[in-house]
């Protein structure tokens, strides 16, 4: 697949998915060749090989139906591979076309779809409460931006938009949310959730924000936990090393015995 994405352009390569070879078997057989699938750091490697190229798909639904499969295959969490889908089209996508002298201003490019929420529905919710949370005042945002660990926090836009007023609270900047939408980047500013968060006039008791200081985290610790043990599962089926095998037991030992509430 690199090859033909290389020397016959990714037109050839939309017309390889409509035969009957399947796609995703077919990229990790030429992946194989690059990178070592039997170890994680090979898989990630490989991972981003196959988004750089399923992500030339135009139809939306059937890449999605590829990330999936390439998920399934390389035992890396769908999340992920949206991840780093989304990180490699920002990279590198324009927003404009340039203006070519004395012509009228050319027309802004059209914009990529946006990829799938992959979020669970307790994540949904706590990401939304927080920001909401630190919408209330720049107490609580400071507070959440000191105690409040990021690596629990998704990539998708409400989160964004939580790590940027968390961020201004830590600069001694404050702005209301209508302000903070003009401060934000397009891709986030234009999600609906954020914008519903944004503009809505809500006013939050002290019991409630307190309830949203401990409920929130607590709910996104349990997320990932949920994720690193499927992870560890994944690698403990996959590797046969006695030692590794009892590293990743321990692990899960520890995460069991954590249980965050």
């Amino acid at each position: 697949p690199d090859e033909i994405m290389k020397t016959q352009g990714p037109e050839v390569l939309h017309q390889a998915l409509e035969h009957a070879v399947p796609l995703i078997p077919l990229l990790l057989g030429g992946l194989r060749g690059k990178h070592d699938l039997a170890t994680a750091a090979g898989r990630a490697r490989a991972a981003d090989d196959a988004v750089g190229l399923l992500g030339s798909v135009p139809d939306p639904i059937a890449r999605e139906l590829y990330f999936q499969e390439l998920s399934d295959a390389l035992h890396i969490p769908l999340e992920q591979i949206f991840r780093r889908y989304r990180s490699k089209r920002g990279a590198v996508r324009p927003n404009y076309v340039a203006n070519a002298p004395d012509t009228a201003a050319a027309a802004p490019a059209p914009a990529a779809d946006p990829a799938p929420d992959l979020r669970s529905g307790s994540v949904k919710h706590a990401e939304a409460s927080l920001l909401l949370l630190a919408l209330s005042s720049q107490d609580m945002a400071r507070r959440l931006a000191d105690e409040l660990p990021d690596e629990l926090l998704s990539d998708a836009p409400t989160a964004e938009a939580l790590r940027e007023l968390c961020d201004m609270s830590c600069n001694g900047e404050w702005l209301t949310g209508a302000e903070l939408l003009n401060r934000l980047s397009p891709a986030v500013a234009a999600d609906p959730e954020v914008v519903r968060i944004l503009l809505q006039d809500a006013e939050l008791s002290p019991a409630q924000c307190e309830q949203i200081l401990t409920d929130c985290p607590a709910a996104l610790r349990r997320e990932q936990h949920k994720r690193e043990r499927t992870q560890l599962l994944f690698a403990l089926k996959e590797t046969s090393d006695p030692s590794k095998q009892r590293m990743i037991l321990r692990r899960l030992a520890e995460l069991r015995d954590e249980n965050p509430r």
